[in-house]
């Protein structure tokens, strides 16, 4: 990342977190407290080591920055800086102590309790905003890394193509979604999808076409669903749909209601082209008295795989007796 790309990020994160300035005299916070907020920083400022440590606790999401003095009444800054390293935070604080302590031990044993950096009095205010600003860019190495980290996982169980789980995804959220049921003793419900001929629309068409169908059959049937309710793309253009909270007549409806979905509104390709895409559904329900109360990976593997197997079942049988329509593998409708 070049330099001037991490100073934008370094002023938009200096507007969204504050800095706390800790000092027992009034002269020395009054001057930090002025120099920051005329370089556009927001400041919260303490009179000793007790007031320091409880706005942190107040105001510990907003803050990205601290400044300790070390000999401070009530608790002094090492004390501060233990306490606020201690706390299980989802993101770095950056900590800077000033002292007109020389000793170099002295500093070494800041570093230990876990300063970042190390002032001495009085200080010269360019040095002292230029190791502020090296604090943030810290900070903001941090958020692009999680960030990154969060890109990697998102695509690690989103399908790319049509922005609904990937077989992995969904496995993993089935596994989660059985662990619970199992203890609630509810029925879980699977709808497995496939698109209607979907060879022939890549052999006729290509595979950007066939790309958009995927995509436009996994945004209506993803739009129709409950937010709660899972749904992935099985694989090719198969999708699995997993529902709880409703009975075999619910669970056969839904099926229904996204079959007549895809079918009611052809698909747009460009002007010229609109393609009528039609799906064939197979749903089979896992019970709750078929659900173990103290369930293993295995079983709970297990569960998932019989189910899907019934919904398959009923697809092919779908397919079999026509096409675009719903068959139920083990329902009382």
């Amino acid at each position: 990342m070049k330099h001037e790309e991490l100073n934008k990020i370094v002023e938009k994160i200096s507007k969204d977190f504050k800095i706390l300035v800790a000092d027992d005299s009034a002269l020395v916070r009054k001057i930090i407290k002025k120099y920051l907020e005329n370089n556009g920083f927001n400041v919260i400022d303490a009179k000793d080591g007790k007031e320091a440590w409880e706005k942190f606790k107040k105001f510990k999401d907003e803050i990205g920055v601290v400044v300790l003095d070390w000999i401070m009444p009530e608790l002094d800054g090492l004390e501060v800086c233990r306490l606020i390293r201690n706390l299980d935070l989802d993101r770095y604080v950056y900590i800077i102590f000033l002292s007109s302590v020389e000793d170099r031990d002295k500093v070494a044993i800041c570093f230990e309790h876990g300063a970042d950096d190390y002032i001495f009095k009085p200080v010269n205010q360019k040095e002292f905003l230029a190791r502020v600003k090296a604090g943030l860019r810290i900070i903001a190495l941090e958020k692009l890394l999680i960030e990154a980290n969060e890109k990697l996982e998102k695509l690690a169980i989103i399908d790319e193509l049509t922005q609904v789980l990937n077989r992995r995804g969904l496995f993993e959220e089935l596994k989660k979604l059985v662990n619970y049921m199992s203890r609630v003793k509810k029925d879980i419900y699977f709808i497995m999808i496939d698109i209607d001929h979907f060879k022939k629309i890549n052999d006729t068409y290509g595979h950007q076409v066939g790309d958009l169908v995927l995509k436009e059959v996994a945004k209506r049937l993803k739009t129709n669903l409950r937010s709660y309710d899972i749904i992935g793309r099985y694989g090719g253009e198969e999708f699995l749909v997993a529902l709880t909270d409703g009975n075999d007549k619910v669970a056969y409806k839904v099926a229904e209601k996204l079959r007549k979905i895809i079918e009611e509104k052809p698909i747009k390709v460009n002007d010229n082209l609109e393609l009528k895409v039609t799906i064939s559904v197979g749903v089979s329900a896992l019970r709750a008295e078929d659900l173990p109360n103290i369930p293993t990976n295995e079983i709970i593997e297990e569960k998932i795989k019989n189910a899907i197997k019934l919904a398959d079942e009923a697809l092919y049988k779908a397919k079999k007796e026509g096409r675009n329509k719903v068959v139920a593998a083990n329902l009382n409708i």
